[in-house]
């Protein structure tokens, strides 16, 4: 075999070594699309939500009844790192306690004021993808969508598609 057929072999073996994994799809794993809405299961409690996907806000939020902190301090940032069980609503009549830990705290601005929210994390499920999420807590009774998908949760799995269907949503 001459030099130059040896050295085309060599170079179509090394090309098919590298491609390999992409075409049997064992590569970068590909992002999943998502609509503008979806249903998400929280999965220590077994609750599903409707869900506004949102890529302008950056923390996901969800909806809860109640927040009971162990050795509760009135000062909330003495509260962090604290265990927490959370009285999760899924907006259609379901309702769980979830255990949990104080992670941080959010400050929002609304308007005229200032609002405080604990984060803490828990396990979401979406379109197949499963993993934590740190979540911050919102009365959202009054909202259409009792959890709202942040870019920090989106990132790095989902591609957003306005146009895109992903779950029959009421």
């Amino acid at each position: 075999m001459s030099t130059n057929r040896l050295t085309a072999v060599l170079i179509v073996a090394l090309v098919a070594y590298a491609a390999a994994p992409a075409l049997l799809g064992l590569g970068k794993p590909q992002k999943v699309t998502i609509g503008p809405t979806a249903e998400v299961a929280e999965s220590s409690s077994g609750l599903t939500f409707q869900a506004r996907v949102d890529t302008g806000a950056a923390k996901t939020s969800v909806h809860f009844e109640d927040l009971v902190i162990e050795d509760e301090s009135p000062d909330p940032a003495e509260n962090i790192g604290k265990k927490a069980k959370v009285l999760l609503d899924d907006g259609a009549g379901s309702r769980a306690w979830v255990d949990t830990k104080i992670v941080d705290r959010t400050v929002v601005k609304m308007d005229a004021h200032r609002e405080e929210r604990y984060n803490i994390e828990i396990e979401l499920s979406v379109l197949g993808v499963q993993k934590p999420a740190l979540v911050t807590l919102n009365d959202r009774s009054r909202l259409k969508y009792p959890l709202l998908l942040g870019r920090e949760y989106l990132t790095g799995d989902f591609v957003v598609d306005t146009g895109h269907v992903t779950e029959k949503v009421n």
